[in-house]
């Protein structure tokens, strides 16, 4: 997939809802790209929040009143309370999609397999990750006999595809992927019965039996996985069939690097799979911060033309504080059918907020 890919320009600012900037020691906005997609006109966008249209002023009035009674401000760098509206669950909203991807990957499993040879790289990959979780990956790198043994993984992994094709590393990276998961999925169930956070389990010393065997499976992508918040997307326990996609689909990228020596370039993950990922770290993913995330979104823009990006910039910035920012995407989106009545709730509730502070 491409990367730092340029697609949308900041949203003006609405007169209408001029309040203090809210974003004060955020870097100045980059000159807006020609063929960028422009955000509303400030001029369309007043009447649209200070006159809405018929059937909403009772919603914006009980706003309105509720306000007075919520227990959390607005606040850039701040964690606030989020309304159930500025939650973000499309990249998980379509089974059909999950479906295909866990189909392809049963169907991988199914092929023809060399044991000797899968084992002997699952068990150098295993001594691998268990050195880079004990030393760190940049102490691991300078040691030149993990090196060597780096450059006998990729040779080996060369003759594999070039025997067998890149679908046997793309099996060995499936299987991988799954067991990542099910030894996650336990560090999950013990986490949630002691009552710790999942990164506080993972990263105790000394570790559990659980997180140790998390670790030396994952080596540096552990901590990654231990501040993505994926415990809040397994109730009971169990994570849901979308995130599961996620770990899995992690662990088979880092697998896939050892494809280096390739002809051609080490097998990717299909696009279906990196598109979910990259929906996944804009939507849900707890470790990047927000600036990333609007980052992101311009690879998403150009990878997938269909996808609300307008929707989720708006949700972004509003979970962020950005109300004021926030409105004219929220309206555009509602205007292009992107998710059009909980765009305007989320708008209102912005519009609320800065009614009620608007020194903020």
């Amino acid at each position: 997939m491409s990367s730092g890919a340029e697609g949308l320009d900041p949203a003006p600012t609405a007169p209408a809802l001029a309040v203090a900037d809210e974003s004060a020691g955020e870097q100045a906005a980059q000159p807006p790209d020609p063929t960028a997609e422009v955000a509303p006109a400030a001029d369309d966008l007043i009447e649209a929040v200070l006159v809405p249209p018929k059937g909403l002023v009772a919603v914006i009035l009980t706003a309105l009143l509720l306000t007075a009674a919520l227990a959390v401000w607005i606040t850039p760098g701040h964690d606030i309370a989020r309304p159930p509206n500025l939650r973000l669950d499309l990249w998980r909203s379509n089974p059909a999609d999950l479906q295909a991807i866990d189909q392809h990957n049963q169907a991988l499993l199914r092929l023809p397999r060399d044991p000797q040879i899968e084992r002997d790289l699952r068990d150098r990959w295993q001594k691998r990750m268990a050195a880079e979780a004990e030393q760190g990956v940049d102490a691991l790198a300078l040691q030149p006999q993990a090196r060597i043994d780096l450059g006998e993984m990729e040779e080996l992994t060369r003759q594999l595809v070039s025997r067998q094709g890149s679908d046997a590393l793309r099996t060995i990276a499936v299987a991988y992927g799954r067991d990542v998961r099910a030894a996650l999925t336990v560090c999950i169930k013990q986490a949630a019965r002691e009552h710790q956070p999942l990164a506080s389990f993972l990263q105790a010393e000394p570790p559990s039996d659980a997180a140790r065997k998390l670790r030396e499976m994952t080596g540096g992508l552990g901590r990654a996985l231990a501040h993505a918040g994926l415990e809040f997307l397994a109730p009971r326990g169990r994570l849901d069939p979308a995130a599961a996609l996620v770990v899995e689909a992690l662990a088979q990228q880092r697998l896939l690097t050892l494809g280096q020596r390739v002809p051609g370039g080490a097998p990717q993950l299909p696009s279906d799979v990196e598109l979910l990922l990259l929906r996944f770290r804009i939507e849900a993913h707890e470790g990047l911060s927000p600036e990333r995330k609007l980052d992101l979104l311009r690879t998403l823009a150009v990878e997938d033309p269909s996808a609300p990006v307008e929707f989720l910039r708006g949700v972004l910035m509003a979970r962020n504080g950005q109300c004021r920012q926030a409105v004219p995407w929220l309206l555009k989106a509602a205007q292009l059918g992107q998710n059009s009545q909980v765009a305007r709730a989320d708008a209102q509730w912005c519009a609320a907020q800065l009614s009620a502070h608007p020194r903020q």
